[in-house]
């Protein structure tokens, strides 16, 4: 999920940077209809986790780690800067 969500941000703001599409290195085919689909089918993945009694519990762990790794990382980051 977070892989489509970036490359939709990258591409955005590489052309508000004033760049042209011709200097990417490399330029994913599909573009933007593949990383939508990406995006929008892993959302809906997520969400019909919730309703498998099963995996409830196996999001709200996921969705702990990230909210700890996130912490972390700003914590980390936030000393490095000052």
């Amino acid at each position: 999920m977070v892989i489509a969500a970036c490359h939709l941000s990258f591409r955005r703001r590489w052309l508000a940077e004033g760049r042209s599409l011709e200097d990417l290195a490399y330029r994913a085919p599909g573009y933007p209809w593949v990383s939508i689909a990406a995006l929008g089918l892993s959302m809906a993945s997520c969400l019909l986790i919730v309703f498998d009694p099963e995996q409830r519990a196996g999001l709200a762990i996921t969705a702990v780690f990230l909210v700890v790794c996130y912490v972390g990382y700003w914590g980390v980051n936030r000393r490095v800067s000052l």
